[in-house]
């Protein structure tokens, strides 16, 4: 149920971000019984700053996030920054900057450098849900659905179905989306 959770609140994220004028957004996370466990609240501000306030308890368990990062004019992550704890409790604590072809990373986990050429995403170890919404716009610009990823590896992205979905006389296609490359198994999103 944990990867439904994501699909959807992924999903719901994309939707909210998308909405014209909208500057906050509020969306609640619920657990497979339908009890609230949390929310994400994302603010997109005139400084083109993204601040978030993650927090997702279920059973008593789960990460309280506080994140503020910028994007690039390609989508990927120019800048990131969190605070806060991991679902068990283990201080979070991340900063991601890229300047030019100079990537740096730290967290309490590693800490690294790079030089990069063209278009790299930066993956968090502890996040909300906002990084894997900008990796799916992110991919979408790019013809061969193929990102790099920092530290390391490449994010894949494909339609593997789509939808028309009617409401109130409105139609829109949306397309279920897999991402490979971060983690064992495929991340699915309706975009």
């Amino acid at each position: 149920m944990f990867a439904v959770r994501h699909v959807v609140a992924a999903f719901l994220l994309v939707v909210a971000f998308a909405a014209a004028g909208q500057n906050v957004s509020r969306m609640s996370l619920h657990v497979a019984s339908g009890l609230k466990a949390g929310e994400q609240v994302v603010t997109v501000g005139d400084d083109g700053w993204i601040r978030v306030r993650y927090s997702y308890k279920d059973n008593g368990r789960g990460p309280d996030i506080e994140e503020r990062l910028r994007l690039a004019p390609d989508g990927t992550i120019a800048e990131y920054q969190s605070k806060g704890t991991t679902t068990f409790g283990s201080v979070v604590d991340e900063r991601f900057t890229r300047k030019g072809s100079r990537a740096e990373w730290k967290s309490t986990s590693e800490s690294g450098r790079a030089t990069v050429t063209d278009s790299a995403l930066y993956v968090p170890i502890n996040s909300s849900f906002v990084p894997m919404s900008a990796s799916i716009a992110a991919l979408a610009r790019r013809p061969d659905g193929k990102l790099p990823l920092l530290p390391g590896g490449t994010l894949t992205q494909r339609a593997v179905d789509t939808i028309t979905i009617t409401h109130e006389g409105e139609s829109r296609d949306l397309q279920l989306l897999a991402q490979t490359g971060i983690g064992l198994r495929p991340a699915l999103a309706w975009s």
